[in-house]
């Protein structure tokens, strides 16, 4: 089942447009972040009660992956960070703006700059297509593109599985993980 979750990921990952602003925005990163931890739920809590040796394999998985803590910063610093983010306190670890030039004043050139993330009711026209910015604005991430960071969790979650369906293979079990 969790090669089903992350295929639900993926997709959701696909869907997920930089013109994406307010509620749309949000929902999606919801889905996006809910899918990325609940592909490791459905491994422990699923999988593992396939076969006695899916269990040991996740369970050496698991065991492997608390004792490296913070490592690997995609799961530690990001996954597990941006889901107790989300889920806990609906608190938004990516930041979505697009800047409009004001007009020209005697201290020289203004900026606004539109919040396309936490906005609420309604959504801004971008007839004259300023650029959108997107990023990550703390943790190990800082500065990386929102969509570069769940692509490359979505990747690590991939060779996750394959590592596991590795050392099913090598005692000789059915590896499906969904």
């Amino acid at each position: 089942m969790a090669r089903t979750v992350l295929q639900d990921c993926r997709n959701a990952i696909y869907d997920h447009s930089i013109k994406l602003q307010g509620e749309s925005f949000r929902i999606s990163w919801v889905a996006i972040i809910t899918l990325l931890r609940t592909v490791g739920h459905v491994l422990r809590k699923v999988d593992s009660q396939l076969s006695k040796d899916h269990k040991v394999v996740i369970d050496n998985h698991w065991q492997a992956l608390n004792s490296s803590k913070p490592e690997p910063k995609i799961f530690w610093g990001f996954i597990e960070q941006e889901r107790n983010n989300v889920l806990k306190q609906y608190k938004f670890g990516v930041e979505r703006w697009m800047q409009v030039p004001g007009p020209v004043l005697p201290q020289g050139p203004t900026v606004l700059r539109m919040d396309m993330a936490n906005s609420r009711g309604g959504r801004w026209v971008n007839e004259n297509s300023f650029p959108i910015h997107t990023q990550i604005p703390s943790g190990p991430f800082k500065g990386w593109k929102e969509s570069d960071v769940i692509e490359m969790a979505a990747s690590w979650w991939d060779e996750q599985l394959s590592e596991i369906e590795d050392s099913l293979i090598e005692r000789g079990v059915n590896v499906e993980l969904g």
